[in-house]
């Protein structure tokens, strides 16, 4: 599977109601900058796992967040096509404790 993306092969449109579920289950799951976590990629690998939940990947596999903090976007297939009206917003920031804050969401 090819992850470079082209808008011309951005053929998905994801529903408004996908959406809201989505981005509910990541709230429910910290991603909403309530929960904590020892590394970014923890945050990662749970948004991940409600992505694919929903037969849905970003389109970096090997995506990695470095610094304390940051702001990414990637785009999104759904059963391998990519969305063309979704993107998945990632923000993560160190706290004192050493601990992260992340925020996940999809656009």
């Amino acid at each position: 599977m090819s992850y470079n993306y082209n808008r011309r092969n951005a053929s998905v449109k994801l529903n408004n109601s996908t959406r809201s579920k989505v981005n509910r289950e990541l709230s429910a799951k910290g991603l909403d900058g309530n929960g904590r976590f020892r590394k970014p990629g923890e945050a990662l690998a749970t948004a991940a796992q409600v992505l694919r939940k929903h037969d849905m990947e970003s389109n970096d596999p090997f995506l990695t967040l470095h610094g304390s903090d940051g702001r990414h976007t990637a785009h999104i297939l759904l059963d391998g096509e990519y969305l063309n009206n979704s993107l998945l917003s990632i923000t993560w920031s160190r706290l004192d404790s050493g601990l992260y804050e992340v925020v996940v969401y999809m656009s």
